[in-house]
């Protein structure tokens, strides 16, 4: 400790003459609130006097490297007085164990410093010191002191004879500065924690940055931090600081329910004990390396948010050490205080982050849908244009059709009376051009491929009219309102207009009810879930197939099963494990890569099947198995809703 010398004790020595009373002595110093000692430095001097005439130039330095010559020093200090505060200070029997030789059992490495700046003020001539100095107690307890040693002045010289010295106990003001200072700097860990904390809206940073912040904060030995969620009985959120990774992934919200963490939510405060396994609350739970490393204690504090208890921090510490107590547990009350503050602001912006992706999405898929409805209303205007000139050229490739059989006939009256009149010479010269001219146009070819050309020219333009005819039918708004609408037929004009998207992957089986009649339902809505469907099927057999040229089946089929009609759209594609069955409908839900799904396609046929038409939509599939979406749409329109 580093001695501290003050410029006079805080009492005034006064010698006593050889054979007084001390009495006198004892009732003036038993007033003060010191521990006096009187004691003999005579012969300390002398020895001090003696070393310096033999050539010790230093005596600071001689002490502190010859534990020898300052034990021998020491030993010639004879305690004379004590005052009854002396013996309270030592833990002393009574006064007479202080006098004489001092106890050595009391010294420690401070205590001998001590006496060297005592010795070194003999050898300078002062008559006072005063130092900080640490001590133990006969009983060996310690105890913090400021020592004042005083010798009195006779004539100017200080008398070594009569040194008096003064012991005030500084124990509980320096356990409070201890105190004050530790709690400073942990004041000053949990601002720098706080400030880290909020300055993150990354939930498990903040998880990490607030179990960290305990363990040193508190000096504990684990710090584990769960967020949970009540309804599903679900751990969300988990991390864990001076744990195997084992321990803190094996915990279930049932495990925290029925310990500690459970205590704390079901009476909504915190709590702290010294054992974790012998407390009645944990339910003698207790994590694997408590069980086989001793005993821990434990403070578990709730985190909170806007729907009451989110979760827990909880933190450790070896009970072979202090164990943790009240005031620990102060700290990491205030650190779940910060951590729900973190938690409730990161909470916010990720929900905020995903309300602005969803609305971002939203708007994209909204400016899709304004395009993809231009796009149906120039189709359907295009379809009605083109339908004019193809009318007309399947009007004239069927005259054409028509009427080759008569020129055929007329070729074939010319050819024949060409052959007549072979044999006369006047018309000679006629016959030959006609010979001729029938060589030119290989007219043996033309009478056998013009037909052909005409039929093939008008089965091209009936697969135009057709499909002319279903974008037609299929990109007109008709009403919003329920009408008769065929479903064969609207499928077939589906299975027309995205051809594309199936042909080189699939094959496209029909397994239609021909009686299976109109049924009520809004024709445009009705539509898009049919391309939707089928779409997803054929990405579906692409991502089994590939390009390997390959083809899967798309299998589509009608019947009514009173009251409904089903249709069910079958593929032979990946097909879809449990997890991602539960989600299909959600929407912006997709499992595609980023820019290919908006994850809107299944919750818009959902809600134009569920809500539009009062129907059901659902699925079977399996992993490797393929998909099946079931239609069912009421044969009879469902009465409308009343509104209040």
């Amino acid at each position: 400790m580093t001695s501290v010398r003050e410029t006079r004790p805080p009492w005034s020595p006064t010698p006593l003459e050889n054979g007084a009373s001390r009495e006198p002595w004892r009732r003036k110093f038993d007033a003060l609130p010191l521990a006096m000692y009187e004691e003999d430095y005579s012969g300390v001097a002398a020895e001090i006097e003696r070393l310096r005439t033999s050539g010790v130039s230093d005596l600071g330095t001689l002490l502190g490297s010859d534990r020898a010559v300052l034990d021998r020093l020491i030993g010639l200090i004879e305690v004379k007085a004590v005052n009854h505060k002396a013996v309270d200070l030592v833990g002393a029997e009574d006064e007479a164990q202080l006098l004489g030789t001092l106890p050595p059992e009391i010294f420690d490495e401070e205590t001998h410093r001590s006496f060297i700046d005592q010795f070194v003020a003999i050898w300078n001539g002062e008559s006072q010191v005063s130092i900080e100095l640490e001590g133990q107690q006969f009983g060996g307890e310690h105890i913090d002191c400021l020592m004042t040693w005083a010798a009195p002045l006779h004539d100017g010289r200080p008398d070594y004879a009569n040194v008096q010295i003064g012991f005030l106990d500084i124990t509980a003001r320096r356990k409070a500065e201890q105190t004050a200072r530790e709690n400073a700097g942990r004041l000053s860990r949990l601002y720098e924690v706080g400030a880290a904390v909020n300055s993150s809206l990354d939930i498990d940073e903040v998880l990490e940055l607030i179990a960290e912040g305990t363990a040193n904060l508190v000096e504990a030995d684990m710090a584990l931090v769960f967020l949970v969620d009540h309804e599903s009985r679900e751990i969300t959120h988990r991390f864990g600081l001076g744990i195997p990774d084992e321990d803190i992934e094996g915990n279930s919200y049932d495990e925290l329910e029925e310990g500690l963490s459970g205590w704390v939510w079901r009476h909504r405060t915190g709590t702290v004990a010294p054992s974790i396994i012998e407390d009645d609350r944990n339910g003698g739970k207790a994590l694997r390396r408590a069980e086989s490393d001793g005993h821990w204690s434990i403070a578990v504090a709730p985190l909170i948010g806007e729907g009451g208890i989110i979760g827990t921090l909880t933190a450790m510490r070896d009970s072979s050490d202090a164990p943790l107590g009240d005031e620990e547990y102060l700290y990491v009350e205030m650190l779940a205080s910060l951590a729900s503050i973190a938690l409730t602001n990161a909470r916010l912006y990720s929900g905020l982050r995903d309300t602005m992706d969803q609305l971002g999405q939203t708007q994209s898929t909204l400016l899709q849908a304004q395009k993809l409805e231009a796009v149906g209303q120039l189709a359907a205007g295009v379809a009605h244009e083109i339908n004019t000139p193809i009318q007309f050229i399947s009007d004239n490739l069927s005259f054409m059709r028509d009427s080759i059989g008569d020129v055929q006939s007329v070729f074939g009256a010319a050819a024949a009376l060409a052959d007549g009149a072979r044999d006369e010479p006047a018309a000679g010269a006629a016959v030959a051009a006609f010979d001729q001219a029938v060589e030119d146009a290989d007219w043996e070819f033309l009478n056998e491929e013009i037909p052909n050309a005409i039929h093939q020219s008008l089965d091209g333009v009936q697969r135009v009219a057709a499909i002319v005819r279903a974008l037609k039918e299929f990109s007109h708004p008709g009403e919003d309102s329920l009408a008769p609408v065929d479903v064969n037929r609207a499928i077939e004009n589906t299975l027309t207009v995205a051809r594309n998207e199936w042909k080189y992957v699939a094959e496209a089986k029909t397994e239609f009810d021909e009686d299976l009649g109109n049924v009520p339902a809004v024709s445009g809505p009705l539509n898009q879930v049919f391309l939707n469907l089928l779409v997803n099927a054929a990405h579906a057999i692409h991502d089994v197939v590939g390009d390997s040229g390959q083809l899967g089946t798309i299998t589509l089929s009608t019947r009514r099963i009173e009251p409904w009609v089903e249709i069910r759209i079958s593929d032979t594609g990946t097909g879809m494990p449990d997890e991602v069955k539960q989600r299909i409908f959600e929407p912006f839900f997709t499992t595609k890569e980023i820019g290919k799904g908006t994850g809107q396609g299944l919750a818009i046929a959902h809600d134009v099947i569920v809500n539009k038409h009062r129907g059901e939509l659902d699925v079977e599939s399996e992993p490797g198995a393929g998909t099946t979406f079931i239609i069912r749409i009421p044969t009879e329109a469902p009465e409308p809703e009343e509104t209040p």
